[in-house]
């Protein structure tokens, strides 16, 4: 109800998607899906929880990295994003309109194969890249992109919940001390997935149509 309501405001398609990319991450650990959700929101409105459950209960923290700076990504020592099946890239702050090369490598982020690690001390090398990305923003400006790039979905997160603690906490709760979180992963694995594509499949936005 979450996801339906304040992430796609009401929208079963938005919904259906967000939910097979979800179950991509689970059934398709070693493929990325090439595509990038952008969720715009006011802080406090629930951007992040679904990704607090999916690395707590569902994929395994492990493999899943949170951060607000891309170059943890893209920077010269970037190891944190190896073995990384989900990050969520907060407010993505150097992401903007006016720099180029972090648009480009966001791209290449989201698409590429394969990645270059570099660790302190040690030669970069190659490894095969599965990592999927989101961006939770407060603002309108954490990327832009024109509607023919299929790679972005854009989300504008409702406020309904802003501020309540109560509706948060219950919903942590329910997967801290129950079994919802092995229940939504055999969902997510048992969700059918034949003839998705998650770039060409992606409702278009009224987010996305205003770039």
């Amino acid at each position: 109800d979450h996801i339906k309501h304040i992430w796609c405001g009401g929208r079963d398609d938005l919904t259906n998607h967000i939910m097979k990319l979800f179950a991509w991450y689970v059934q398709r650990p070693y493929e990325k899906s090439g595509a990038c959700v952008v969720l715009e929101g006011e802080e406090g409105c629930g951007k992040n929880i679904a990704f607090e459950i999916l690395k707590n209960h569902v994929i395994g923290t492990r493999y899943c990295l949170e951060t607000p700076k891309m170059k943890i990504l893209t920077g010269r020592f970037n190891s944190a994003r190896e073995h990384k099946i989900l990050t969520v890239l907060n407010e993505a702050a150097n992401v903007k309109q006016s720099s180029h090369e972090d648009q480009d490598e966001l791209k290449d982020c989201i698409t590429e194969p394969t990645c270059m690690i570099e660790k302190k001390g040690i030669d970069p090398y190659r490894v095969k890249d599965c990592n999927n990305l989101f961006i939770a923003s407060n603002n309108s400006y954490s990327v832009k992109a024109s509607k023919q790039m299929r790679r972005f979905l854009y989300l504008l997160c409702r406020s309904d919940r802003l501020g309540d603690k109560a509706y948060f906490k219950a919903m942590i709760d329910e997967f801290d001390n129950t079994d919802s979180g092995i229940h939504l992963y055999h969902y997510l694995m048992n969700m059918d997935l034949n003839g998705f594509h998650p770039q060409n499949d992606a409702p278009m936005t009224k987010e996305k149509s205003d770039m």
